[in-house]
């Protein structure tokens, strides 16, 4: 039970983080994409 509740407080946590900032989680998301992308054409 306590372990459920805590999944429910992080997964909430987590959202509220992502409705905070979506502008830099999305520089944040096409940088990491083009490292990768970078990193597999070598």
């Amino acid at each position: 039970m306590f372990f459920k509740e805590k999944v429910k407080f992080d997964s909430h946590s987590i959202k509220q983080a992502f409705d905070f900032e979506p502008q830099d989680l999305a520089i944040f998301h096409a940088k990491t994409l083009f490292y990768f992308y970078k990193i597999s054409k070598c």
